[in-house]
């Protein structure tokens, strides 16, 4: 079965799709109560399945624009799937991401069971983690947009850190900022040990090694 253009089923009765689908625009299936995708499923737009019952992705999953995954029961990303754009899979169950993953948009993990960023995590855009058990990162991640930590149990960040966007440090354990820190927008602060050390900092600095250049 082919669909041109846009094919939207959000909050029908709708249990189950076929097995060739090819939709050549966005797909949605929010608030559905399919529980599985077909094989080699191809969207040459966005797929949402926002609230759904669906518990995995399938192998050879094609998105060409973005992947809306959040508040499933979604445990894990299939290793092989190519997803052109964002992936939001925020509230969800995922508790594991697959080693090389290559994000050309944002990936937004917000509150999710997962404790550890993978090997050679990639992300072209910013990278969401707040709110989950996430400690440290991994010595090769890449983020190109803003990184949100705020709510998490995070310690220290690694030396050299440049963020291109915005920096949220909110409520995380950091006491102290890594030497050569570079951030091209907003550092956030507020709730951590360094906020309350430079509030009540009465003498001056000979230097700061951070570069806000917003």
């Amino acid at each position: 079965m082919t669909v041109q253009g846009q094919l939207c089923l959000g909050r029908t009765q709708i249990k189950e799709l076929p097995a060739d689908l090819m939709v050549g625009g966005n797909l949605y299936l929010n608030y559905t109560a399919i529980t599985i995708l077909p094989e080699d499923l191809t969207v040459n737009g966005d797929l949402s399945i926002h609230c759904t019952k669906i518990e995995k992705l399938p192998e050879n999953l094609t998105v060409v624009g973005n992947l809306d995954a959040s508040e499933t029961a979604i445990t894990k990303l299939p290793d092989k799937f190519n997803i052109k754009g964002s992936i939001c899979v925020k509230d969800s169950q995922i508790n594991i991401l697959p080693d090389n993953l290559q994000v050309n948009g944002d990936l937004d993990l917000s509150n999710t069971q997962i404790n550890q960023l993978p090997a050679n995590l990639n992300v072209a855009g910013s990278l969401n983690i707040r709110s989950t058990k996430i400690k440290e990162f991994p010595d090769d991640l890449v983020v190109k947009g803003s990184l949100d930590l705020c709510n998490t149990d995070i310690e220290e960040l690694p030396p050299n850190l440049t963020i291109n966007g915005d920096l949220n440090l909110m409520a995380t354990w950091i006491k102290k900022l890594p030497v050569n820190l570079t951030v091209n927008g907003w550092l956030s602060l507020s709730g951590t040990k360094i906020y309350q050390m430079l509030k009540n900092f009465n003498g001056r600095f000979d230097s700061l090694a951070i570069y806000c250049k917003k």
